[in-house]
């Protein structure tokens, strides 16, 4: 029955988009300073550019468009940008479906203490996609990222125990 509840939460999880961000992001919105800044190296500038191409906020949605400047901006260290980054590699957004390049990214992230990437990094060791299966990785990583406020990690964990 747990396995089945804990099933059914990374399934609307995973259909929701994995919480944390999203509503910060949904204010970022393309302006022609935007781009400057990201084309002059900014790595915030091209994290909120790729959120603006991500979304489709003030600009056409372009996901590969997207993809490219959360590269850049993970490149530099952004843990958001790697976080996003990871999560398109793993859905196959902007380019194909990489487990490997989703994890190398969200493991990034994680580390820097992004809680949504932990979030999801705990997914790919609960599900064993893109890494070795491990409940116990995967609880380390929920539990890292509940400590955080992520209530989704928090309900992994519930139904876990």
């Amino acid at each position: 029955m747990k396995l089945m509840l804990l099933s059914l939460i990374l399934g609307i999880g995973t259909a929701l988009g994995g919480g944390g961000q999203e509503g910060l992001e949904e204010k970022m919105t393309y302006s022609p300073e935007m781009r400057q800044k990201a084309e002059a190296g900014d790595a915030e500038a091209q994290y909120e550019l790729g959120v603006a191409y991500c979304r489709g906020n003030g600009i056409g949605k372009d996901l590969d468009e997207a993809v490219k400047w959360y590269e850049k901006s993970g490149e530099q260290g952004n843990d958001k940008a790697q976080c996003n980054l990871g999560i398109h590699r793993y859905k196959g957004e902007g380019g194909k479906r990489d487990l490997a390049q989703a994890v190398k990214w969200l493991l990034q992230a994680a580390k820097r203490g992004n809680a949504k990437a932990q979030l999801w990094l705990g997914r790919c060791y609960y599900k064993g996609e893109g890494l070795p299966q491990s409940d116990q990785e995967a609880i380390k990583w929920w539990t890292k990222s509940a400590d955080q406020g992520n209530f989704e990690a928090a309900m992994y964990l519930k139904s876990m125990k």
